[in-house]
């Protein structure tokens, strides 16, 4: 809308002639409510306006003036002229305050405190603020809470004067209980005797005015407009005659003004009723519409008697009668002129409001006229400015005057009237852009075409409900693209671009031209000068990578989206959409750590703008960022905040609200409650036809049915979630359908079905960088990291994701050597610490007796081990408390020199080895033999032997081999009879299977470990047997003799000796 002369009227205080000084209630408004709001309450002609001004001017106040009518009632409207009020009081803050556009709706009360404390910060006190006329706001309008709101934000030494007709209404009615608003009523705004004899003087029209002024203040009781016209009527010092009806104010008016109207010319009198339909006007104005010259000096002769008008003070003054004036007038005007006349008249005087902006009142005046074409060009010429300043409201309600036939012949009036309703209705918006679409399409009007077509898909979008829709609409374009690849506009490409892009990410990641537009796409956010087009986007490209597994494409876009959306001058809408997008990677392509930053900054400016639109969004991926790092209390806070905010409505907020509580529940191996959210999230994924979420939510039903035994089912599922991911090629869902397959087989002990889905998934988590998935599970995740560590599958890439996301070692992990353990200690055939895959060297002498407990702590175990145990046999001198003394400072040592406290645990006096931080080969060795044992019995020999050959690659040489130590003696003796028994279950099992020369090896092997044990010679003479190399057999057996005689001084067992004599 045009910035002129009417338009600014509305925001301007009046220019007062010479009035009456009330000093009575001048003091009474310098007291005001404890907050400073004064009400002005009274009946039409009272004096209310001049009572504000003349004070405002009298005490010197910097005032903002705010006159409501009507168009009000549209909250947009009103913040938008009071914008600008704002900034013609302060021209230095070049910044705008913001308009009430549509995302800030929901959170209107926010937006009104934030909004009015920027205009008061502007103003900075004392300064007044005047809203006159506020009994035009109708009674249920949500413009009272608004205006409350704004006006308990007035600072200190600032003051409020509300002027109306009617008493404040029930929204204000906390401020009049903590006594913030007093009411200045009828009763005290009336004129006292004095003050009517001091207005008879002023004015100046009586011989005697005090006898006179009483007579008349008997009459009008204190009513100032009525004192006036009958000053106006009264000859000498003797009232006029009363009408016999005239005891209503309104009535008295009319009677008098009529009265006073018929003395003056015609031409005055038609002046006057024709100026009378211009709400506020100028002279020119007024002239253009009566075609009377002398237009200007009537209202100026008007203002200098103070004959109920006022006058503006603007380049060009702006008049605007007294509403009572303005009513007499426009009745005289209905009844003068005919039905035909007054039409051109309201067409006229709309044209001269229009010409100058005023639309509103334009519309108006057209609407009386049943004017359709005239109020159809009125909203297309003024839609796009009005959508931009939020003010839908006022547009719709034009838009609803029309009648219906009128509206659906026209295609843009449908479009804007799709426009009006989207961000309120996204469904019935689409309604409208479809019947526009198709006239459009049959007009051949390409531009309304494309543009209809965009607001169809994003009002699919945006109502989160349907998006199966979109195919219907991807196929349209495709059809259009295909007629004529042309596009009118860069502006008009832009727009088709970014909305052919969401309805391709959201429902077509497999159609054939995707990448063409992508690539269209990421030109555009790099020449388009749309911010707003620029960021969402970005932000659409960034989750098409996302949801395609491009993680590092996904991260350079949301580096561009941050720096397009650095600008602290950003509308809050941006501001959060950039907040969304990094949590959203957050979730995709991070994990780890709770880092909740991004949510909470979008959450914080969503409470300071009311902007709240995407709150359901942030909170949910702040529960999957929680639930990504186990942090389970918070995921369960912001799901419960999540339920707060969602809008039933939109399905996919709901469904990943239900698919987030799946995935806390089985976290918390609550399987029914996972069972059940997760039916739920599924059903309303095919109902919204969210085809990514479908695919997401297939996997994680598939390991709720595994959990729940129901094996068949879970194969369904995820059968169903790979059909999927075959059509999107969506990288991340199939890296999450393999890790699925692999635990199936996994927990099932199918060793062998696990290595092929294992390998592709790990390769495929390198070459992407992968380290979270929707649904992790950080016990799984450390199972399957384990299997993939033992086939020997990306070892670097899976100790990366393990360090990462902290993984623990899971129960059967325990032996797993190539884990990336903090701390890693090798006791069999030497001792060596390594800490982070590095060795560590303990050259001090002070090193020793740290390093002495650390063995001792390994010889009994290493866990659950007695302090008492050890202090017997480190300190056997000491007694209980120095030698209690001595292992703590000693431990306290240790820990130092491994670099990691958590490695030892000391509890109720008892030591442990932490096996989530430390790994220790013996222990290891142990229980990868009772593996070999436990599946033996079970009878599953080639797991055994799996085991076994695992365990025998441990077994480097004796347990504490080198050392000395007596108390290691019990653990180094029962650890090498596992080692023989080992070695010859193992030959034997070779032996059996016909395969000698493995048996060989494994002998051999044995005997470079423990030269003394004759079992290996003799197994391994008949092994050579059985290859027919009786030389070679012949030479073990005098190598047994001599190792036994130089290392034990005797002689070969009879066992050994029989064996040998078998073979010559």
């Amino acid at each position: 809308m045009r910035r002129n002369a009417p338009a600014l009227a509305k925001i301007t205080s009046p220019e007062l002639p010479d009035v009456l000084q009330r000093t009575r209630l001048f003091r009474r408004l310098d007291r005001g409510g404890k907050s400073g709001i004064t009400w002005i309450v009274g009946p039409p002609g009272a004096g209310k306006t001049t009572l504000a001004a003349s004070y405002a001017r009298r005490r010197r106040l910097r005032s903002l003036w705010y006159q409501i009518d009507a168009g009000d009632a549209d909250p947009a409207t009103f913040i938008h002229y009071l914008g600008i009020a704002a900034r013609d009081a302060a021209p230095r803050r070049r910044k705008p305050l913001p308009h009430l556009t549509p995302e800030y709706r929901k959170g209107l009360d926010i937006f009104t405190r934030r909004f009015f404390q920027e205009l008061y910060a502007r103003l900075k006190p004392p300064f007044l603020i005047v809203l006159d006329n506020y009994q035009e706001l109708p009674e249920d309008s949500k413009m009272h809470a608004l205006i409350r709101d704004g006006l308990e934000q007035l600072p200190r030494g600032a003051r409020a004067i509300v002027i109306s007709r009617s008493e404040p209404p029930p929204a204000f009615a906390r401020l009049m209980t903590y006594n913030a608003l007093e009411v200045l009523g009828w009763e005290e705004l009336k004129l006292t005797p004095r003050e009517s004899e001091g207005l008879a003087r002023h004015r100046g029209h009586l011989r005697r005015p005090k006898i006179a002024a009483g007579r008349l203040y008997e009459i009008t009781q204190g009513w100032a407009a009525g004192l006036v016209l009958m000053l106006e009527r009264t000859k000498g010092d003797n009232p006029p005659p009363l009408p016999p009806d005239a005891a209503p104010p309104g009535v008295l008016f009319d009677y008098f003004a009529g009265e006073i109207f018929v003395k003056t010319d015609a031409p005055t009198q038609e002046v006057l009723m024709l100026s009378a339909f211009l709400p506020k006007m100028t002279a020119g104005m007024v002239a253009r519409l009566s075609g009377e010259r002398r237009a200007g000096r009537i209202l100026e002769e008007l203002t200098r008697n103070n004959y109920f008008i006022l006058k503006h003070a603007q380049a060009e003054p702006v008049y605007q009668y007294h509403p009572l004036f303005r009513e007499f007038l426009l009745t005289r005007a209905r009844s003068s002129f005919s039905p035909a006349r007054l039409m051109r008249i309201y067409q006229s005087a709309a044209a001269a409001l229009e010409e100058t902006g005023h639309t509103e009142d334009a519309a108006g005046l057209l609407r009386q006229a049943d004017d359709w074409e005239g109020i159809a060009r009125l909203i297309l010429e003024n839609a796009p400015t009005m959508v931009a300043q939020g003010r839908t409201q006022t547009l719709m309600e034009w838009l609803g005057a029309l009648p219906s036939g009128y509206l659906e012949k026209s295609p843009w009036l449908l479009y804007w009237s799709g426009i009006c309703r989207f961000p309120f209705n996204p469904p019935e918006g689409r309604r409208f852009f479809e019947r526009a679409f198709a006239l459009f399409r049959e007009t051949r009007d390409r531009t309304g075409t494309l543009l209809a077509w965009s607001g169809v898909v994003e009002s699919i979008v945006h109502g989160y409900a349907e998006l199966t829709l979109l195919d219907h609409w991807i196929a349209v374009m495709d059809e259009l693209l295909a007629d004529d690849p042309t596009f009118p506009s860069l502006e008009i490409e832009e727009r088709t671009t970014q909305a052919m892009s969401m309805a391709l990410l959201f429902r077509q990641l497999h159609h054939p031209r995707i990448h063409d537009w992508v690539v269209r796409a990421e030109a555009l956010t790099r020449k388009s000068a749309n911010l707003n087009l620029r960021i969402f986007t970005m932000a659409y490209l960034a989750l098409y990578h996302m949801w395609t597994g491009d993680h590092v494409k996904a991260g350079l876009t949301v580096q561009n989206l941050q720096r397009a959306a650095s600008d602290q001058e950003l509308t809050p809408l941006l501001r959060i959409v950039r907040h969304v997008m990094e949590a959203i990677y957050q979730v995709h392509a991070t994990g780890g750590a709770a880092d909740l930053a991004a949510v909470n900054a979008g959450i914080e400016t969503s409470k300071a703008t009311g902007v709240t639109i995407w709150n359901a969004v942030l909170l949910e991926q702040g529960a999957s960022i929680a639930l990504s790092a186990g942090d389970l209390a918070r995921a369960e806070e912001l799901i419960k905040a999540t339920a707060a905010a969602l809008d039933e409505s939109r399905r996919v907020d709901v469904c990943i609200y239900h698919y987030c509580n799946a995935w806390l529940a089985l976290l918390r191996r609550d399987i029914a409650g996972a069972q059940s959210h997760m039916e739920s999230s599924l059903r309303l994924a095919l109902e919204a036809g969210s085809v990514t979420l479908e695919e997401r939510g297939h996997v994680l039903m598939a390991q709720i049915l595994h959990e729940r035994g129901e094996e068949q089912q879970a194969r369904e599922q995820l059968a169903q979630a790979r059909r999927i991911t075959e059509r999107t090629r969506n990288r991340v869902s199939e890296f999450m359908c393999l890790l699925t397959e692999a635990q199936f087989a996994l927990d099932a002990g199918r060793e062998a079905d696990v290595r092929a889905p294992l390998a592709r998934a790990m390769a495929l988590g390198r070459r992407q960088g992968y380290t979270n998935i929707f649904g992790w599970r950080p016990d799984v995740m450390a199972r399957l990291c384990a299997a993939a560590l033992e086939q020997g599958t990306e070892a670097d890439y899976v100790r990366q994701l393990i360090l990462k996301r902290n993984l623990a070692p899971a129960a059967d992990a325990a032996d797993v050597e190539r884990w990336p353990w903090a701390v890693k200690i090798y006791a069999l055939g030497r001792f060596a610490v390594m800490k982070d895959e590095r060795p560590m060297s303990f050259g001090a002498k002070a090193q020793r007796k740290p390093l002495v407990l650390l063995k001792a702590l390994i010889a009994f175990g290493g866990s659950d081990v007695a302090q008492e145990q050890l202090t017997d046999v480190l300190w056997p001198a000491a007694d209980g408390d120095a030698a209690s003394r001595a292992l703590v400072t000693t431990l306290h040592r240790l820990r130092r020199l491994l670099n990691c406290k958590e490695a030892i645990e000391l509890k109720d006096g008892r030591l442990t080895l932490n096996p989530r931080y430390a790994w220790v080969d013996s222990n290891a060795f142990e229980r990868l033999c009772d593996r070999a044992g436990t599946a033996e019995r079970e009878g599953r020999a080639d797991l055994a032997r799996a085991w076994l050959a695992r365990a025998a690659d441990l077994y480097r040489g004796h347990f504490l081999g080198k050392d000395d130590l007596p108390w290691a003696v019990p653990r180094r003796e029962r650890l090498r009879g596992r080692f023989l028994r080992l070695f010859e279950d193992l030959g034997r099992d070779r032996e059996a299977a016909g395969d000698w020369r493995k048996a060989v090896d494994c002998y051999q092997e044995a005997l470079e470990i423990d030269d003394l044990a004759e079992l290996f010679y003799q197994r391994l003479m008949l092994a050579y047997q059985r290859l027919g190399r009786r030389a070679d057999a012949h030479h073990i057996y005098q190598r047994c003799c001599k190792t036994l005689s130089a290392t034990l001084g005797i002689k070969p067992s009879p066992q050994t000796e029989a064996v040998y004599k078998s073979l010559i």
